[in-house]
């Protein structure tokens, strides 16, 4: 077991401690089966008791460890009618899907309904404060063109300023779905502010990455329909030519969307502090990983449904979107990153 290892309980991390130390925690009762721990290089914490020699093994006859931070049996049912946790936990334990995040998202909206429409509202804020100093920097000269002023201050503005806060809205609304809820963890992306910037950086350059890939075949599809319209000097073949351009369009619509929902991630898992010290290529391999196969698909589903969801919201003015289009993107975001990233943790809670 190699060192350096952190510990997490009760929302609080300790550290760094070497495996020697953390044996010797064990061995006095100051390190718990149940508690979480973490060193670099694991992509989730873990339950102590999983680390293989770190607590002795239990002699024959012994009763079975017991959580000595779980409520009694006698007071469960009134901490669980208190709280509500206890669903959000087995909702929030399970392995990520389509249906397990709607359900782990209904019932974040149902019984976290406040605490949503005030990330929300702290969200709109923030963007609307953040747009007006950005429509102020484009009017400032810089001996450039206008056009190439404007796409400048909106990269930097997206990298420095809304990325960090967004990452720290991913974690806020997946601690709000395990029933933690903190408007201070908006801030968490400006805590680790150096990494987070870094991975927004990558996912930027990942973003111009495919929009200057994907312009190669639509320069070749406009082609070919205006080489397609030229030869037959038929009308009739303009749909042929425009269904052409349009499915490449459609094609590389798609694929930068599945990109984005990939790496989108990435941000707030360099915020997140119950992911330790994350670096920013690690937090971007992480996102990579986590939502390969048919998880990217149900993904960008999951979140063009919201997304859309959350548009028809404006229809009923501010009111409508504030009240129930923002909460139910934040939730949906929230419990697709707990189930992505968190459901083992969850899941270590519970035992």
């Amino acid at each position: 077991m190699a060192d350096t290892w952190f510990v997490g309980r009760a929302g609080e991390r300790s550290g760094p401690f070497t495996a020697q130390t953390l044996r010797d925690m064990a061995a006095s009762g100051r390190l718990a089966p149940t508690d979480l721990v973490w060193q670099e290089g694991m992509a989730n914490w873990v339950a102590a008791a999983s680390i293989r020699g770190l607590f002795a093994e239990q002699a024959p006859g012994m009763p079975p460890t017991v959580n000595p931070y779980a409520a009694p049996a006698a007071d469960q049912a009134r901490v669980t009618a208190a709280t509500g946790d206890a669903i959000g936990l087995e909702l929030a334990s399970r392995e990520y899907s389509f249906s397990a995040a709607v359900a782990l998202a209904a019932h974040t909206f149902t019984s976290r309904w406040v605490k949503l429409v005030l990330l929300g509202l702290m969200v709109a804020i923030s963007i609307i404060v953040v747009g007006v100093f950005q429509a102020l920097v484009k009017n400032w000269q810089t001996g450039l063109p206008p056009q190439l002023t404007a796409i400048g201050v909106s990269w930097a503005v997206t990298i420095l300023v809304t990325g960090p806060l967004f990452a720290g809205l991913f974690v806020a609304a997946a601690n709000t779905t395990v029933g933690r809820p903190n408007i201070a963890d908006l801030l968490l992306g400006f805590r680790r502010y150096g990494t987070v910037v870094l991975t927004n950086l990558l996912v930027a350059l990942i973003a111009a990455g495919v929009a200057i890939v994907g312009f190669v075949p639509l320069l070749a599809a406009a082609f070919a329909a205006d080489a397609i319209q030229g030869w037959n000097r038929n009308p009739e073949m303009q749909p042929v030519a425009a269904i052409l351009v349009g499915t490449c369009m459609i094609a590389i619509f798609l694929t930068a969307a599945v990109v984005g929902v990939r790496t989108g991630f990435a941000p707030a898992l360099a915020a997140d502090p119950e992911n330790g010290d994350l670096n920013a290529f690690a937090a971007l391999w992480l996102s990579w990983s986590r939502t390969s196969g048919v998880r990217r698909f149900s993904l960008l589903g999951l979140l063009l449904l919201a997304g859309i969801v959350m548009v028809l919201t404006l229809l009923l003015v501010c009111v409508g979107f504030v009240l129930l289009g923002l909460p139910i993107f934040i939730a949906v975001v929230g419990s697709a990153y707990q189930l992505l990233f968190r459901s083992g943790r969850a899941a270590a809670r519970m035992a």
